[in-house]
């Protein structure tokens, strides 16, 4: 199906789908939306989510959600109200745990996995978008020979007219019709041009917030308050429907209580999973929002950021390190010598693709320890919120020297002067500025084209 590179080329927005996909397929599994009867056919689509992942995410995702599906058959047939043709897919109603098991839960992992592998074989064929919707259309299919045909090795009893299930009857042509426009429908949603960019913005969001480790923490913390929260409301709503139906004369025996509470927890799955869907939305619009301002602030010429960022992130810097003691940093400030000359003569596209080449080069040298933004025109500042001795610091800035001397060729020779500041955390901001500002009027007065090391107070100086 496909050029579809997107999802599986971005690991954030394969997590998202493959965590989306998860909840959907709790929420098939314990409503409606998984399973249709209409005399006098009966339709069952629960599985279509496992599809979706082999399709679009790989054959890992597909087998784990096939895992959850199996799981979520084996809850729904551990219940007295069922038929005793179900229970076989119960280990606690059939009488036969491990057999049980295989069918229920793996078979559906089984089938996850296979589906994973074909649409990986289809993708290196020539005609892989006509495989694709062949293996699509069907799966379905595929799901019930994988289910009959364990049901008829481990309950022989219960399959006397095995044959059937490879027929195809209106159930099966219409579940199977669904899956082919299910993943024709997601192929063109994602190729179309607006959504890739929403895509692209939550994945680089992704990258750029919600970096502290504390949250993390704080979102498991969150999740398991409220599936608490939500198990102690099962128990409790399925005490008092009890204590209701004995008010009106009828009794709850041991099989309804049960019965009750087994219920009462679909209903809790299935909220908490539609929850989560509505949750997981709301971040990726949030995410795809917050990086679109992020790209506002960023310098449009040469993507760095812009000054009003860039001292932002430095006085974040400060109060991130403002209990350490003895970590030092270093501030600079580089601005190109003679830009004017160099836009006079060669003309502003060439003083642009200077300038788009000096950020590039000072975010390949030291944008791994730290951030780079234009401060206006000519001049870029820096701030390395990292660990180096003064040698390595003077080899680096004269790297990024000979890396600049000829991006207008060997005829004319680009140079920045550059100051410097090394501090020790924490410090103010300003004072930092203004230091490094004095550094680089000293390298302008000592003939430009040179770097000069300010020491802001005293330093410690560190080896890696």
């Amino acid at each position: 199906m496909m050029q579809i590179n997107i999802l599986k080329k971005n690991i954030n927005l394969k997590n998202y789908a493959f965590y989306s996909l998860i909840a959907l397929e709790l929420l098939m599994s314990f409503t409606f939306l998984g399973y249709i009867h209409i005399e006098p056919i009966s339709i069952t689509f629960a599985y279509i989510p496992i599809i979706i992942a082999a399709c679009f995410l790989g054959p890992w995702q597909s087998t784990v959600i096939g895992f959850v599906c199996g799981l979520s058959s084996l809850y729904k047939a551990s219940a007295y109200y069922v038929m005793s043709y179900d229970q076989l897919f119960s280990p606690f109603m059939s009488g036969y745990p491990i057999k049980s098991i295989l069918l229920s839960i793996g078979t559906r992992t089984l089938f996850g996995l296979i589906c994973g592998l074909l649409f990986i074989l289809a993708e290196k064929c020539r005609a892989k978008r006509v495989l694709s919707i062949v293996i699509a259309f069907l799966a379905p299919r595929l799901h019930s020979v994988l289910v009959y045909l364990t049901m008829k090795m481990l309950f022989p009893e219960t399959m006397n007219n095995f044959r059937t299930t490879f027929q195809m009857d209106i159930g099966s042509l219409i579940v199977s019709v669904l899956c082919v426009l299910l993943t024709e429908i997601i192929h063109s949603f994602l190729q179309n041009k607006r959504i890739r960019i929403f895509l692209e913005y939550v994945e680089h969001g992704s990258g750029i917030f919600y970096k502290e480790e504390h949250i993390s923490w704080q979102l498991t913390a969150f999740i398991l308050t409220i599936l608490g929260a939500a198990t102690v409301a099962a128990v409790y709503f399925t005490q008092r429907i009890s204590y209701m139906l004995s008010i009106y004369g009828l009794n709850v025996s041991a099989e309804i209580g049960h019965d009750l509470l087994h219920l009462q927890i679909q209903f809790m799955i299935a909220m908490m999973a539609l929850l989560f869907l509505m949750v997981l939305t709301l971040m990726l619009i949030f995410r795809a929002i917050a990086y679109r301002e992020y790209l506002g602030q960023m310098d449009s010429l040469t993507s760095v950021m812009n000054r009003k960022m860039f001292l932002e992130y430095c006085e974040s810097i400060q109060k991130k390190n403002s209990i350490l003691s003895g970590k030092t940093g270093y501030y600079m400030f580089v601005d190109v010598d003679n830009f004017k000359k160099i836009n006079d003569t060669f003309g502003h596209p060439e003083g642009d693709r200077v300038l788009r080449y000096i950020a590039k080069t000072l975010q390949n040298l030291f944008g791994f320890r730290g951030e780079i933004g234009r401060m206006g025109g000519d001049e870029f500042a820096v701030m390395l919120d990292g660990v180096f001795t003064e040698n390595e610091m003077k080899m680096l800035l004269s790297q990024f020297q000979s890396n600049i001397s000829d991006i207008l060729g060997e005829t004319t020779n680009v140079t920045c002067s550059i100051g410097v500041c090394h501090f020790a955390y924490p410090r103010d901001i300003q004072t930092i500025y203004r230091e490094a500002d004095q550094m680089l009027y000293q390298a302008k007065n000592n003939g430009r084209n040179c770097y000069v090391i300010g020491e802001l107070d005293s330093v410690i100086h560190h080896n890696e």
